[in-house]
């Protein structure tokens, strides 16, 4: 991949020496000869339709000719068969009046005295004339090229050789240079591919964003990993949790129902409503498990269907209060109802509020002694309603507090036997939820647990 990655390089800068020689080549071209429209040499071999001769057969220049002249700045002289000048239109006064054939020759090659000369010649009878036409250097300039065939294509290739060889060695190293850090980033990204996030990066250089980008993201998913094996194996001990809550309540019913179906057992009337109660016992709280089961997947996933409608929420907490002090369990337990407000009316599913509740409250007296006050306080402020759930009982570990409302946690207290389905908080928290409020816990050991849930009021409901 790294090689690929150099060679990708390498051959950019082949491909963009390629153009430039050919954009360069084309370049050089056009302006030596076609930069513009205007041609010093077909203008002067064309120019001696201009020149023609008088009566004594003296060339002159016609208007014409001295036109085109003076557009192009240019100036002429007319030489006789000998170099001599016998007509000239807008010459220097320095120009020479006479030129041997090796002045001719020089001044065609070469640029001299501001000038760049052209040569032509003009035909008048049997007489042949030759005129000069000069523009001005820095309008049009010449310089002569030389070169000897045998060793030109030679150099060239020589040239072209070197330049090949350096374009590739300079691709190659600024390749290599420009290709680590990519090649360093596709590596970053396969190893996190592969669940390795253990490389950190040096955040600098131009790929310093990326690279802190990549620490960062690496971090995330380390911790989402570290997470995920966590939920998996709360998970899973929830599960064998489950089963043997499950299990335990199946073993009795059966047990009990071969032995009521046992031809050669004699059970009296006393027995056998006896072993009943406890089937139909069980079988209540394994409907209540699977029950549990489905509301909170329903909740999960805001399929359960709420019934909202305006209610007095202090009624609805005297209620539940109510149905938990009335069963025998907890019929000698203490739990005070406390209130700044005689009524507070919202809107919430009557129903499902008082499962939340029931389940909170259930929650403070299964896990506490005997002995724990249970008091319940609600206060009205301008735009929430708050409902504290305090209990003076033995308190939460630091540590388990933050993880009591997760689906699959349930405290392992070796005190207290396996009460339920381990969803009562769950199943509180998301039907708080469903109502638009939040839920959460303080709690110290040997202190006591407070449970503070927080509504949305506006105050615009009614207050009765």
């Amino acid at each position: 991949m790294k090689w690929k990655i150099t060679s990708l390089y390498v051959g950019s800068y082949i491909v963009l020496l390629g153009l430039f020689l050919i954009i360069y080549t084309a370049a050089v071209f056009y302006f030596i000869d076609n930069g513009s429209e205007f041609s010093p040499v077909e203008m002067t071999l064309e120019f001696q339709q201009y020149i023609i001769g008088d009566s004594q057969d003296q060339p002159i220049i016609t208007d014409t000719g001295k036109s085109l002249l003076q557009q192009n700045k240019a100036w002429i002289q007319v030489l006789d068969e000998n170099g001599t000048e016998i007509a000239a239109w807008n010459k220097p006064d320095h120009t020479p009046e006479h030129y041997t054939p090796s002045r001719l020759v020089f001044i065609n090659k070469f640029s001299v005295n501001g000038s760049t000369i052209f040569t032509g010649v003009r035909e008048w009878k049997d007489r042949e004339w030759s005129y000069l036409i000069a523009f001005p250097e820095t309008q049009v300039s010449k310089y002569p090229v030389n070169y000897e065939p045998r060793y030109m294509f030679n150099s060239l290739f020589y040239i072209l050789g070197i330049l090949i060889l350096s374009i590739l060695l300079i691709g190659y190293l600024f390749g290599s240079i420009l290709s680590r850090p990519t090649w360093k980033l596709i590596q970053a990204i396969t190893r996190l591919s592969r669940r390795e996030y253990s490389p950190r990066y040096n955040a600098r250089g131009l790929y310093r964003n990326v690279y802190e980008s990549l620490n960062t993201l690496s971090d995330k998913l380390q911790e989402h990993e570290s997470e995920h094996q966590r939920m998996e194996k709360m998970r899973d001990e929830w599960i064998a949790n489950l089963y043997h809550d499950l299990k335990t309540p199946l073993s009795s019913i059966q047990g009990y129902a071969e032995l009521m179906n046992d031809p050669m057992e004699s059970i009296n009337a006393e027995d056998r409503s006896r072993y009943s109660r406890i089937i139909a016992k069980n079988t209540t709280q394994l409907e209540a498990l699977l029950n549990d089961l489905k509301i909170t997947y329903r909740l999960q996933n805001n399929i359960l269907p709420l019934t909202m409608r305006t209610e007095d929420l202090l009624e609805v907490i005297r209620e539940t209060v109510i149905q938990v002090l009335n069963n025998p369990m907890y019929r000698e337990r203490e739990i005070d109802l406390d209130s700044d407000q005689e009524t507070i009316f919202m809107s919430i599913d009557h129903q499902w509020m008082q499962r939340a509740l029931n389940n909170l409250i259930l929650n403070a007296l299964i896990h506490n002694p005997v002995s724990t006050r249970i008091r319940i306080r609600v206060q009205r402020r301008q735009h929430e309603v708050k409902v504290q759930i305090i209990d003076n009982g033995k308190g939460i570990p630091i540590n388990e507090q933050q993880r009591l409302f997760e689906r699959h946690y349930r405290i392992a207290d070796a005190s207290q036997p396996t009460v339920g389905s381990g969803l009562g908080l769950t199943i509180a928290k998301q039907i708080v939820e469903a109502h638009q409020g939040s839920i959460t816990l303080d709690s110290e050991p040997d202190r006591g647990t407070v449970v503070t849930l927080l509504f949305a009021h506006p105050s615009s409901c009614p207050n009765e």
